[in-house]
């Protein structure tokens, strides 16, 4: 059993945007990314979750699970009306009655830039919160996933508490733009967790760095919320 092979043929699914993959030894993860329209294959109207299963049991020669990830169109936003800037951190939640608590967003980095340097073969990715930036570096001949690695150096800099690590990194197809697909692991106690991060991008490394911060942003919030 080859990987590609599994994945080119659950690609040609109806509604597949994405495939990821996860070697357990004894058995193979497979999460399934769908459109959030489709259900079933065109014909004989078998469900997607199952038509991906009997796949994968045919090339693999290991019991599989199969996880799905339903895609969702972004809600359209009303235009911000208030120019007043809410403060970060503990100062955000003092204030006057009515004051609106800080926005989760406000506790997550933004990425400002991500940089190649082939002649000394480096990669950075340069983030801000709260007005504070930070480099993150990595090889760059290392392809998709040094943009990944650079991005948690870059995280690591801010001084958040967590220590993940880049499994996998690989553009996906997508008609409009560039778009990148990570595999996360960070440690939780004797176990790990593993997040996926989807992102757009003006190239494949730009979408790799935004699809890193994609999959670590919700746990930065947190650790950053409660700290």
């Amino acid at each position: 059993m080859t990987l590609d092979d599994l994945e080119f043929e659950l690609r040609k699914l109806p509604g597949v945007r994405a495939a990821g993959f996860d070697d357990r030894g004894d058995v193979l993860m497979v999460q399934l990314h769908l459109a959030a329209d489709r259900t079933s294959t065109d014909d004989h109207d078998v469900p997607l979750p199952i038509a991906a299963t009997r796949i994968a049991t045919r090339h693999s020669d290991r019991p599989v699970a199969v996880e799905v990830v339903r895609w969702r169109d972004a809600p359209t936003l009303a235009p911000e009306t208030n120019d007043k800037v809410t403060p970060i951190g503990p100062a955000a939640n003092a204030g006057s009655v009515g004051q609106a608590a800080p926005l989760e967003d406000e506790f997550r980095p933004r990425l400002l830039a991500v940089l190649s340097f082939p002649d000394t073969d480096e990669l950075e990715v340069h983030l801000v919160l709260a007005g504070r930036r930070t480099i993150g570096r990595a090889p760059a001949s290392a392809g998709l996933i040094s943009a990944a690695n650079a991005t948690i150096d870059a995280v690591h800099n801010l001084g958040v508490d967590i220590n993940p690590t880049a499994n996998w990194a690989r553009p996906i197809d997508s008609p409009d733009t560039v778009v990148v697909m990570v595999e996360i692991v960070v440690p939780d106690g004797e176990a790990q967790n593993v997040l996926y991060g989807v992102s757009g991008g003006a190239s494949t490394i730009d979408a790799a760095a935004r699809a890193t911060l994609d999959a670590l942003n919700r746990q930065i919030s947190r650790l950053l919320t409660m700290s």
